[in-house]
C-alpha cells in the first residue's frame, strides 16, 4: 500500500471519528425532546372483561440502585434528589369497558452539575389481586442524558444544560413508556349460574317445592380476592353480597325450585367453585348422582354443566350447572292390595252364602 492512500485512509478515519464524537449529544438528544419542567408522565390505563367490579389498584415503585457514565457526577454535597415516582391509583366504573386512565408521574431533578448520563432504577412489588394481569414493569429504569444547551447559532451556553428522559422496562432493554404509549392494567370477571330441573311423573315443579345448594368459592395460592361479590336467587337480586374469609374462602347456600337459579354475577378470573346439592339446607349430607334422597323420594337423576361441577372462573365467561332431580311413582288406584287376604275371605263367604240360600228355596219350593 502507498503512502498516498495510506494517509488518506487514515485521514478519513480520524474526519469519521470526529464525526461521531460531535453527533454524540446530537443523537442522544434525538431520542426524546428536551423536558422543561420536572415532571414526566407514563399514561395508565385500566380496563375490565366481564361486568365485574375491579379493586381499586396502587403502583408504586422504591429507588435502587443509581449510576452515571461520562463526565457526570453526583455527590451528596450537590443536593440533587433522586429520582422519584409518584404512586398513581386507579380504579373501575363497574361498565364493563375501558375504566380509567392516570399518569405515573417520573419526577427527575430540576438542575445537573454535568453533562453525562445520568441512570436511576426503581422496583415495585408485583399486584396480586384475583382477576388482575398487568405489564407494567416490575423493574423500571429511567436514564436522564445531560447536554449542554446550545445557543441559535450552535454555541454552548456556559452553565445551561437540555435533560432528556428515556423510561425503560428494566428487563426488556428495548421497551419503552411515555404517556401516548404507556401500561395497562386489566381485570377480567366471570359468571356461575346453578340451575334445578325437576322430572318424573311424581315431580313437583311448583315454585314452593324447594332444592337446597351449597356454593364453595376458593381463591387461587398467592393470591388476594378483595371486593364484595353480588348474586341472585330465582331472579331476585339479593342485597346481600358474598364475602372471601382469611382463608381465602366463601360459602352460599340458598334453595331453588324447577327452573330456577342461582347466579354469581361478578366473580374475578382465577377463582376456584364447588357446587352440591343438599339433603336440606343447614345439613352437610350430599346426593351424590343417581343416590335418592330418602327425605323426599327425589334422586339426582343428572348434572350438565358446560365444564364440570367443580370448577374455575375465566374472564368473561359464562360457567353453568344444572342439576335434575327426577320423580317417579305407581298410579294410584284406590284398591288397597294389603287387604287382598281379607277380601278373598268375604267373597268366599258370599258365595256360600248365595249357595246355601239357593239350595233352600229350591227345597221350600219342592
Amino acid at each position: 500500500m502507498n503512502a498516498k492512500l495510506t494517509k488518506g485512509l487514515a485521514a478519513a478515519a480520524i474526519s469519521a471519528a470526529m464525526m461521531l464524537g460531535a453527533a454524540a449529544p446530537a443523537l442522544a438528544a434525538e431520542t426524546a425532546t428536551p423536558i422543561s419542567g420536572t415532571e414526566v408522565p407514563v399514561k395508565v390505563t385500566y380496563d375490565e372483561t366481564g361486568n365485574g367490579d375491579a379493586p381499586e389498584e396502587t403502583i408504586s415503585y422504591t429507588p435502587g440502585n443509581k449510576s452515571f457514565t461520562g463526565n457526570a457526577y453526583y455527590s451528596d454535597s450537590d443536593a440533587i434528589p433522586l429520582v422519584s415516582i409518584k404512586p398513581v391509583t386507579v380504579d373501575a366504573d363497574g361498565t364493563g369497558a375501558a375504566k380509567s386512565e392516570g399518569s405515573l408521574v417520573v419526577t427527575v431533578p430540576e438542575s445537573y452539575a454535568a453533562v453525562g448520563t445520568y441512570t436511576y432504577n426503581f422496583t415495585r412489588t408485583a399486584i396480586n389481586d384475583a382477576g388482575v394481569t398487568d405489564n407494567v414493569p416490575t423493574g423500571l429504569t429511567v436514564v436522564v442524558t445531560v447536554t449542554n444547551k446550545l445557543d441559535k447559532d450552535g454555541n454552548v451556553l456556559e452553565g445551561q444544560f437540555d435533560r432528556y428522559v428515556v423510561i425503560k422496562d428494566a428487563n426488556k432493554e428495548n421497551t419503552k413508556y411515555d404517556d401516548k404509549d404507556g401500561v395497562n392494567l386489566s381485570y377480567a370477571a366471570g359468571q356461575l349460574t346453578v340451575t334445578k330441573k325437576v322430572t318424573g311423573n311424581l315431580g313437583d315443579q311448583s315454585a314452593s317445592n324447594k332444592f337446597p345448594f351449597e356454593i364453595k368459592l376458593s381463591g387461587l395460592k398467592d393470591k388476594n380476592v378483595k371486593g364484595e361479590y353480588h348474586y341472585s336467587v330465582a331472579g331476585v337480586d339479593s342485597t346481600d353480597t358474598i364475602k372471601f374469609n382469611k382463608d381465602g374462602e366463601a360459602y352460599l347456600k340458598a334453595e331453588i325450585a324447577h327452573n330456577e337459579s342461582i347466579v354469581i354475577k361478578d366473580l374475578p378470573a382465577g377463582v376456584n367453585y364447588e357446587v352440591k346439592e343438599l339433603k336440606e339446607l343447614n345439613g352437610t349430607a350430599v346426593m351424590n348422582l343417581n343416590e335418592k334422597n330418602p327425605d323426599n323420594g327425589y334422586t339426582l337423576a343428572k348434572i350438565e354443566t358446560n365444564g364440570s361441577d367443580y370448577g374455575s372462573i375465566a374472564g368473561a365467561d359464562k360457567d353453568q350447572a344444572t342439576y335434575t332431580n327426577e320423580k317417579t311413582g305407581g298410579v294410584a288406584t284406590g284398591v288397597l292390595l294389603n287387604n287382598a287376604p281379607y277380601i278373598a275371605i268375604l267373597g268366599g263367604a258370599a258365595v256360600v252364602a248365595i249357595y246355601v240360600v239357593n239350595k233352600r228355596r229350591h227345597s221350600d219350593m219342592d
